[in-house]
């Protein structure tokens, strides 16, 4: 593997951050690509992706050679909107600060190389003590993504039916 970086995301890095989410969203995977190397739900726009941008704490981009091969969006339980009303549940269930990601993809070639945890692990050492949640759908059920954010420390909290119908499991790290 060449040079690694891992540093804040920038505008000028949304193109690449959007393809990688477009390359993992499920609504462009067929079945079988989607059970081997999980996928996205949310399919944000560019217009979002700049919001998160702009306002949030923890939006990260890993490189290799200089090309964005993985990215990582997160943010402090105080960047919540009013809108988000899964995370607002999360938010009101929870009594203390604590980290919410929102979305890990990595380019579809780079899979299974360990950037998704070195971005996680980049993370982790720079919100410690903090609890981190993430949510996964459960129908259809991402199993990669289950399996690997278990792998690195989270555990089942509850499920939450939100207003879109798609169930979802909580998990935190």
């Amino acid at each position: 593997m060449g040079k690694l970086k891992i540093r804040k995301a920038q505008p000028e890095d949304l193109p690449h951050i959007k393809q990688i989410a477009e390359l993992n969203s499920l609504q462009n995977l067929s079945q079988k690509e989607a059970k081997k190397q999980g996928f996205l739900v949310s399919g944000f726009k560019t217009e979002e992706y700049e919001d998160f941008i702009n306002r949030v704490d923890h939006f990260y981009v890993l490189t290799i050679d200089e090309n964005i091969e993985a990215f990582l969006l997160a943010y402090s339980s105080q960047h919540i909107k009013p809108y988000e009303e899964l995370n607002l549940h999360i938010k009101n269930n929870h009594c203390s600060d604590f980290i919410l990601s929102k979305q890990i993809g990595v380019n579809p070639p780079k899979m299974s190389q360990g950037l998704a945890t070195k971005l996680y692990n980049h993370l982790f050492s720079l919100t410690a003590p903090l609890p981190t949640y993430t949510v996964t759908v459960m129908k259809p059920i991402n199993k990669r993504s289950n399996r690997f954010h278990e792998h690195i420390g989270f555990q089942k909290k509850f499920k939450y039916m939100p207003p879109d119908g798609k169930k979802r499991l909580i998990w935190k790290r």
